[in-house]
């Protein structure tokens, strides 16, 4: 099956996808504008500057990096220090962190994200994946454009992926 983008380019959808559609949601929102929500809906995307100030993050980041520490001392006993894509001192991946401590269920469960999907996918909202993902300087790599479903196929397909920038990015 194919479709139509945006810029009249057909493109074949992967047999998963044949069926989905994405479903606008008409408001009321609780949080978001009705121009947040519309690019959302147009474009996939859209960003949310400062909702976070560092006092409320340095918490969430001391977690994190305690996580980080463990996946880069695994990726240390690797093979070319590589696991997939994950490279120590590259790129690291740390999945289902969420619950396995309190500090970050307590982050997930953040005012700013239950009203984001509320307002972006309704009110009936699961987590099914969260990770920490460290892009290092030291070896800087291109990470390539992607959609999150691409790498873990979920249904319902109307879902939304909350990238929260820890570092200047």
């Amino acid at each position: 099956m194919t479709v139509t983008d945006r810029h009249g380019n057909d493109v074949a959808l992967h047999p998963f996808n044949e069926e989905f559609q994405w479903a606008d949601r008409p408001g009321p929102f609780c949080f978001l504008s009705e121009s947040q929500v519309a690019q959302f809906d147009e474009s996939g995307f859209f960003v949310l500057p400062d909702v976070f100030d560092d006092e409320e993050l340095q918490p969430i980041i001391e977690e994190l990096d305690e996580f980080e520490a463990r996946v880069d001392d695994f990726l240390a006993e690797m093979v070319d220090e590589r696991l997939s894509i994950a490279e120590r001192g590259a790129i690291t991946f740390a999945p289902n962190l969420v619950a396995q401590s309190p500090t970050l269920a307590a982050f997930a469960r953040n005012e700013v994200f239950t009203t984001l999907c509320h307002d972006l996918i309704g009110p009936d909202a699961n987590l099914y994946w969260d990770q920490a993902v460290y892009k290092k300087p030291q070896k800087p790599r291109r990470f390539p454009w992607h959609q999150d479903n691409g790498y873990t196929f979920v249904r319902p397909q109307q879902y939304l992926t909350c990238w929260v920038a820890l570092t200047d990015a």
